[in-house]
């Protein structure tokens, strides 16, 4: 095979959380991306690292890399539409038989046969498109890939069923169709480092004279590595993700564990933010309780107080006051006050009143007024005295 340097575009960048694959668990412990625990730790597969198997290698260097053979074949049974649909019972079931029967049949002719994909099932009995993921020496790649898909399509075309008695996959004779499929770099590394695509897609392919070197944006050795500032670099299923570092006296946040937030100040100003608060409900409750006392202290008061409170005052004037005779007492139970209360307890609101109609004097004639009330006074610079 011949080797040269070519690299594809870098991935973008994710942030988001790490990965929450299907993971095998016990009570209290979750073991991501296929992992298993033992007992004492999660055990994780090729290429995962982390406590809970949920980071992936940022590199991958190796000199055996997986390429794929295209096999057409037809297998003699009823096709059902339902297989068509790829989440159903009937389709898991098939692919499961499928893949289980021919990468046995595939090793069993010494092809390095590292599984199966099922690309499509078509009518026709059971026409199955599939890929066999095959591993080659790097060198040696193209020329052991055509070897080995001479040796499918010779092999199948003379092989009525899968060996066992235990449900065989039947095949139509000569039927077979197997090419060597042009190398993507889309596929290789997700393919050599046994990954699913979700995760494949983050890596790019390297050819070096050394071998297949695949990156991601977390290599030191890429041109696009990702600087994490305070921070580490890990690769999930969501891509490279910068995780901050924490230390005694920082913690440090940002996309790229650029920010530096000092424990001391975060401490410090919850501490006077609590503290300003707790004034602020103080206050308010004092504010809150006085209004209720007073609200209280008005619905307690008798109206003759109420009304006392208020300071009634009586009316005055700079004019000399004509009264009637007698009312001196009354005068002076106004202006004193706390003395007077007014008491409607004996009021008939139903009797009627008459009042006599007051009677103009003039002042040339004020002489002549007569001793009884009712009489009103009107001096010659206006209407100010008045008689009761």
């Amino acid at each position: 095979m011949t080797t040269k340097m070519t690299t594809s575009q870098p991935t973008t960048i994710s942030t988001t959380q790490p990965p929450t694959s299907s993971p095998t668990t016990v009570p209290g412990i979750r073991c991501e991306n296929g992992g298993v625990y033992n007992g004492k730790k999660c055990v994780c597969k090729d290429n995962f690292i982390g406590a809970k198997c949920e980071f992936v290698l940022p590199e991958y260097k190796t000199t055996v890399i997986i390429v794929r053979v295209k096999v057409t074949v037809t297998i003699n049974d009823a096709f059902n539409v339902i297989l068509n649909d790829k989440n159903s019972l009937e389709y898991k079931e098939f692919e499961l038989r499928f893949e289980t029967k021919m990468i046995k049949f595939y090793r069993d002719q010494n092809i390095k046969c590292e599984g199966i994909k099922i690309n499509s099932l078509s009518p026709g009995s059971i026409i199955a498109d599939h890929d066999v993921l095959m591993e080659t020496d790097f060198n040696n790649a193209t020329e052991q890939q055509q070897e080995a898909a001479d040796l499918i399509k010779q092999t199948l075309n003379m092989t009525n069923c899968t060996p066992g008695e235990d449900d065989p996959l039947c095949f139509i004779p000569n039927s077979v169709k197997a090419v060597a499929k042009e190398i993507q770099l889309e596929e290789l590394c997700a393919d050599s480092m046994k990954l699913s695509p979700e995760i494949g897609q983050h890596y790019y392919a390297v050819f070096t004279t050394d071998g297949l070197i695949c990156m991601t944006n977390c290599s030191t050795e890429n041109n696009y590595t990702l600087d994490c500032n305070n921070g580490q670099c890990s690769v999930t299923n969501k891509g490279p993700q910068c995780y901050c570092e924490i230390s005694d006296q920082y913690w440090y946040t940002g996309d790229r564990c650029q920010l530096a937030l000092s424990k001391p100040g975060v401490y410090a100003g919850l501490a006077v933010g609590l503290f300003v608060l707790l004034i602020i409900i103080l206050v308010l409750a004092i504010f809150l309780r006085r209004s209720q006392n007073r609200s209280e202290k008005v619905n307690l008061m008798d109206p003759g107080e109420q009304w006392n409170e208020d300071e009634w005052e009586e009316d005055t004037y700079d004019r000399n006051i004509v009264k009637n005779n007698g009312t001196e007492g009354f005068h002076h139970s106004i202006s004193s006050g706390n003395n007077f209360k007014l008491s409607l307890e004996r009021v008939d609101p139903n009797v009627n009143i008459t009042i006599r109609r007051p009677k103009i004097i003039f002042p040339e004639s004020i002489q002549q007024l007569p001793a009884d009330a009712n009489t009103l006074y009107f001096p010659s610079s206006g209407i100010r005295d008045y008689v009761i």
